[in-house]
């Protein structure tokens, strides 16, 4: 409920700005984001041991995240012949978990480590939901079909929170990260009528390295992972 309220005073705060022929634009969409949970590695201090057990995964993992974005946008072609947009689009991606396997297991105890050795097993599982903010910049390529494709790029800001529940014992935690987010993308808008078009884009999202710190029994417990996802989304467009 959170999610959509937001995304409804986003859409609400620009529509004052709407009148006929002025270039402002709202659009809604629907998709799947193809994630990857990237080169991972988990970090678990106990201090009444006096050992730091690290866990590496130099693979990836991949998981499907339902997506639903709300965005507002600029057409400067109403008022310029530059077929160009400049957009703010907010994007929420549903829980979805990721268990990798841990390829290698390292131990220091007392300053002295058993060095990297094989390991093999699942240690965390990580479910993951996201918000992003996003301000896209998107070039239309128009012509005289009702079919008009486009490229975009995008920087902005991403928040992951992270409920971790540890395999062995079944105990769960949760933290909360903010990262820099860049994309790039392509897609295909048909026009339905003059102000209404149906939108069907890909792109290509990199949330960057994320690092989860959290205090455990005795001890603490840090996971750093790359985020990164290839986003593809169904949606709808209307021009005011």
């Amino acid at each position: 409920m959170k999610k959509i309220l937001l995304a409804s005073v986003v859409l609400l705060s620009f529509s004052g700005l709407a009148n006929a022929d002025n270039g402002v634009y709202a659009s809604l969409k629907a998709g799947i984001s193809d994630t990857k949970y990237r080169n991972s590695e988990d970090v678990k201090t106990n201090n009444v041991l006096n050992t730091t057990t690290t866990w590496t995964n130099d693979n990836q993992t991949k998981a499907i995240y339902p997506a639903i974005s709300a965005a507002v946008g600029f057409d400067f072609s109403a008022i310029s012949p530059i077929n160009a947009r400049a957009e703010l689009e907010y994007t929420y991606k549903d829980k979805e978990t990721f268990s990798p396997t841990a390829d290698y297991k390292t131990i220091v105890r007392k300053a002295e480590s058993t060095g990297k050795t094989p390991f093999g097993e699942k240690v965390l599982a990580n479910e993951l939901r996201s918000q992003s903010l996003m301000l896209n910049g998107y070039y239309d390529f128009k012509n005289t079909s009702k079919f008009t494709p486009y490229v975009g790029v995008g920087v902005g800001i991403t928040r992951v929170k992270n409920q971790q529940t540890e395999v062995e014992s079944n105990s769960s935690i949760s933290s909360t990260k903010n990262h820099f987010t860049w994309s790039a993308g392509v897609g295909v808008a048909y026009s339905v009528t003059d102000n209404v078009a149906l939108d069907l884009s890909y792109k290509y999202v990199d949330a960057g390295k994320f690092k989860f710190n959290n205090n455990v029994e005795n001890g603490r417990l840090d996971t750093k992972v790359d985020l990164r996802s290839q986003d593809y989304a169904l949606g709808i467009r209307y021009n005011f």
